[in-house]
């Protein structure tokens, strides 16, 4: 990234770079922005500390944001690289403003108990880890959201996945497999 930071800075017509050079710029520099956006929203919640931003703060992350993405729709590696770094400077900022009157919420997790064993759903890996201390002792099973759905994925819940649909706010209470769908012979699709 330093490479290319002193591409940006003395033109980059004084400094051929490779395309290799100039791709891992530009995908290090988006990587930065993303994650320093997703901590904020960890941290704040899904966009509220846009919500909590002072008007001018938040009209001026807009902007960039904006600049951003026509930086993306162009290709334009430079740009795009500069406006990670001012965005992530943004985020900063944001971040410091909202600490002064506000605390951000604290971990959020669902939990529960089904054949004495306690089940704990988190958002992601960050969580997982976060949780960890407050259920210490506890003998937890700690799962994140995208292992959810990789599990209901992976399992044979097109049946139940039907009723649910067919009938919007039932409760899923046990799934028993009895039979191979060859054996159904009925009209009902699940």
């Amino acid at each position: 990234m330093f490479v290319f930071a002193f591409a940006f800075e003395y033109g980059e017509e004084n400094m051929k770079l490779t395309y290799e050079d100039k791709k891992l710029a530009w995908s290090s520099a988006v990587e930065s922005f993303q994650t320093a956006e997703d901590q904020m929203n960890k941290k704040w919640g899904w966009y509220v500390w846009h919500k909590l931003a002072s008007p001018e703060l938040a009209a001026k992350y807009k902007a960039a944001r904006e600049r951003y993405l026509d930086a993306l729709r162009d290709r334009e590696a430079g740009v795009i690289i500069k406006s990670c770094e001012n965005l992530v400077k943004g985020l900063r900022l944001i971040d410091d403003e909202i600490s002064v009157n506000n605390k951000p919420d604290d971990l959020f997790y669902l939990t529960a108990r089904i054949n004495k064993q306690n089940y704990y759903f988190v958002s992601d890996p960050l969580d997982m880890h976060r949780i960890m201390p407050v259920v210490k002792g506890k003998e937890p099973i700690v799962y994140t959201l995208e292992e959810i759905v990789r599990i209901i994925e992976a399992s044979m819940t097109k049946e139940a996945d039907n009723i649910k649909q067919a009938f919007p706010g039932a409760e899923l209470q046990s799934i028993t497999f009895k039979h191979k769908a060859d054996m159904i012979d009925d009209e009902i699709p699940f």
